[in-house]
């Protein structure tokens, strides 16, 4: 990361390399993926994930054909 190369905390953060640790963790959080595993070990109850397209034929042949319509 930049500021830890030069040497310079970002603010609020205390060192450049806290500010690094919560870059990753908003990236990780910023992933469905992500979010459902960290929020999955301390306990938070989640609903059922998945793509909506899995239980809709038509909407996950456009997704998976890239088409941009989809007649119902």
């Amino acid at each position: 990361m930049f500021a830890r190369d030069i040497g310079i905390a970002v603010h609020p953060y205390p060192t450049a390399e806290a500010a690094e640790v919560a870059l990753r963790m908003t990236m990780l959080l910023n992933t469905k993926t992500g979010f459902r595993e960290t929020a999955g070990q301390p306990g938070m109850r989640l609903p059922a994930g998945g793509c909506a397209g899995a239980r809709r034929p038509k909407v996950w042949h456009a997704i998976s054909c890239g088409t941009t319509s989809v007649w119902w």
